[in-house]
């Protein structure tokens, strides 16, 4: 087995570099590998579930009025607080959340019928 520097020699790169990728190597995932604590499930499906997961909650942000789209792109994409929202769109709080509850309540009920 050739140490780091010999390594290093044959690859024309510093000693670092290979320690760095030697270390590196261990940490890749394989997307076929099981999940631990998880019967039957492999890291791809997670990923890909997620995945589809937000892409279902964009198309249902896309679905709302364009005011109610842009509290919740302003409240959970940019993460700005009712108050910033409010003084934003030039509202008071109350009725950013007002708004901001209906919008999530048709988010909701847009998610659970496309699950049915």
């Amino acid at each position: 087995e050739q140490n780091l520097e010999e390594i290093a020699r044959t690859l024309n790169t510093s000693r670092e570099n290979v320690f760095t990728a030697y270390t590196f190597q261990e940490q890749v995932l394989s997307l076929d590998q099981e999940v631990a604590h998880h019967e039957d499930g492999k890291l791809l499906d997670f990923v890909s579930t997620r995945q589809e997961r937000r892409s279902q909650v964009m198309d249902a942000v896309e679905d709302l009025d364009s005011e109610e789209r842009e509290i919740i792109q302003l409240r959970y994409f940019k993460n700005y607080t009712q108050a910033e929202v409010a003084k934003i769109l030039k509202k008071n709080q109350s009725k950013i959340s007002r708004m901001e509850g209906r919008a999530l309540a048709k988010m909701r009920k847009i998610l659970l019928s496309k699950q049915e």
